[in-house]
């Protein structure tokens, strides 16, 4: 528990919705959605939420509601979310998201985290302690990753929304277009931190992203949980040529605008991630070194045009091949946080 003069520290990638707010009563008070609003708004497997004692500053945010009762707040620059507020009691309840929380009080990890999957509370589950948040998320939701689901023919298309459904697109599968890409591995199949520039550079231009058919994975690095609000960003590496916006259109070739919206949130290596201004949903993340290589925020994918009460993981099976090994930048997780004494 901490004490009414602790404070906690936010902030957005960008660092425009940075502010200091009274401590939640209990830090270890975090609720994980993982239902098929909560993945459209957000564009992430699952979203993670503890209460705030107070309101925030809502400065330079931009709203959206997903429901009449619910509000949920977005970095106008940088589509970090933050916040979200529950007007169906007599007081609005107020929700900071956990991933934007950069010092604090020592967070005693939850001993259960509240989980909703789709519509209904599942049992507490355990989770570790002296662990960062984004550790435990993962190492939790590491075996759902990895369903008993029976062999199932490949869909056509791979459906993909936010929840406002500004942003619709498709993804198709491999094809030889597929084999062009030029790509350094990613961090998620060899660290970055262990293996020496000429390893991971990918000299030999494998085509490490094609598994059966599409590589997936979670990134726990600073910038993605900064630039989603969220403790682990889900990515699907798909190229460029089997992105369709619109069933009969032509594969991606420029990023739309003004439908999506742009941060460059690496300018140095020219990483660019793309949200939705409206919903503020994640959406992709590209960069210069690989072009033709797309990131794909998972939370928008479904094997069908109807995602309602399909399961975070089952919702875009089977093109994803969800590598569990290991989560990107997994030793960032707790990179630019503090936890201070109360």
């Amino acid at each position: 528990m901490t004490t009414e003069a602790s404070t906690i520290t936010i902030s957005c990638l960008c660092e425009t919705a940075h502010q200091t707010l009274p401590s939640p009563t209990d830090l270890s008070d975090v609720t994980c959605c993982g239902c098929a609003s909560c993945r459209h708004l957000s564009g992430q497997l699952w979203t993670t939420y503890t209460p705030l004692a107070s309101p925030p500053s809502l400065a330079n945010l931009t709203s959206y509601s997903p429901s009449p009762s619910t509000t949920t707040y977005f970095c106008s620059t940088c589509g970090c979310h933050l916040f979200r507020r529950h007007s169906d009691t007599h007081e609005p309840r107020w929700e900071v998201t956990t991933g934007t929380i950069i010092s604090s009080p020592p967070i005693p990890l939850p001993e259960a985290l509240t989980i909703t999957t789709t519509t209904t509370h599942d049992k507490p589950t355990p989770t570790a302690t002296n662990e960062p948040l984004s550790t435990s998320l993962y190492r939790l939701f590491t075996p759902l990753l990895s369903p008993a689901l029976s062999p199932a023919p490949l869909p056509p298309l791979l459906h993909a929304s936010c929840h406002c459904t500004r942003i619709t697109f498709t993804i198709t599968p491999p094809s030889a277009s597929s084999f062009l890409p030029s790509s350094p591995f990613a961090d998620l199949l060899l660290p970055y931190c262990r293996h020496p520039p000429n390893v991971t550079s990918n000299p030999s231009s494998l085509k490490w992203w094609l598994r059966d058919p599409y590589l997936a994975g979670t990134c726990a690095c600073r910038s993605c949980r900064l630039a989603s609000g969220f403790e682990a960003q889900a990515w699907a590496f798909v190229p460029r040529f089997n992105i369709h916006f619109g069933p009969t259109a032509d594969p991606l070739v420029t990023f739309p605008r003004p439908l999506l919206q742009s941060y460059a949130s690496s300018p140095a290596a020219g990483a660019v991630r793309e949200f939705c201004p409206t919903c503020g949903a994640t959406v992709f993340w590209h960069d210069a070194h690989r072009p033709d290589l797309i990131d794909v925020s998972v939370g928008l994918l479904c094997a069908s045009s109807d995602c309602e009460g399909s399961s975070p993981v089952a919702a875009a099976y089977p093109y994803l091949y969800w590598w569990t090994e290991r989560t990107s930048f997994a030793e960032e997780s707790a990179a630019g946080q503090s936890f201070n004494a109360p």
